[in-house]
């Protein structure tokens, strides 16, 4: 896991965290400056977990132990953390407390079943959940809306979501808009209560991406690190610095 200086142009890395952390997928990062990595353990060989860092902090404060591999993990202004990932032929999300470690609530956002991949997470100013998931052999991708407390799951009927989306990323900005990436065609933005995108970001991979909260994105390709400006529709700056496979990225 590296960390980046804020708003400097292809930055170099001024710190790394390896204590805790085996093959990160999603990151996120809540406004006290806590870091949450979702551990899939793929490639590691070690268990699947998920890790929080204090501000500064190099070593984990908390470790949730997961039974399946995690993919993507966000936290609510309140502190109450969500944790996505695929749970055997479906997807789960689970809720725990403020330094919980134990579920206190968990949902599966679909009945349909085959080979799943749980993308990402994101919450608004209000602590409603976002959740964006794909099976494979059951296209199309979704994105589903949860009131806080995982109630009253809704799904967005968002347009251009095809079979060819595998629908990975997610974020939000401060004005409402909704970034939902695909593998293969870029990113998708649509503005509040929109169903159709208004616009399209050409990304890379579009993996677990971070949106700030000006509209500022940043798109881990697996190979470097996309920077966009907000509203722009091609990246301003490409780097990698001393990055090995990037997924996930998280702006704080």
């Amino acid at each position: 896991m590296t960390l980046f200086p804020a708003n400097v142009p292809s930055p170099s890395p001024i710190a790394k965290i390896t204590d805790g952390i085996d093959t990160p997928e999603g990151i996120a990062v809540d406004a006290k400056g806590t870091l949450y990595v979702a551990n899939s353990a793929f490639l590691g060989g070690g268990s699947p977990t998920v890790t929080q860092y204090p501000a500064g902090s190099v070593t984990p404060s908390v470790t949730i132990k997961m039974q399946y591999p995690p993919m993507s993990v966000v936290a609510d202004a309140k502190g109450n953390v969500y944790v996505g990932g695929n749970s055997g032929s479906t997807v789960e999300i689970a809720e725990y407390a403020p330094g919980g470690t134990t579920p206190i609530k968990t949902v599966f956002p679909t009945s349909l079943h085959g080979f799943p991949f749980m993308g990402g997470l994101a919450v608004d100013s209000r602590d409603n959940l976002y959740a964006s998931f794909f099976v494979y052999n059951n296209p199309p991708a979704h994105v589903v809306k949860f009131a806080p407390g995982l109630k009253h799951e809704r799904d967005l009927n968002l347009a251009q979501l095809g079979g060819a989306s595998l629908n990975q990323g997610l974020g939000r900005d401060a004005q409402g808009n909704l970034y939902v990436g695909g593998a293969l065609n870029g990113i998708n933005v649509y503005a509040p209560g929109s169903h159709n995108p208004s616009r399209l970001i050409s990304g890379g991979e579009s993996q677990f991406f971070a949106v700030g909260q000006d509209g500022s994105l940043y798109d881990p390709t697996q190979v470097d690190v996309l920077e966009f400006a907000p509203g722009a529709g091609s990246p301003d700056v490409t780097f990698k610095g001393s990055l090995e496979f990037p997924q996930g990225a998280a702006i704080h």
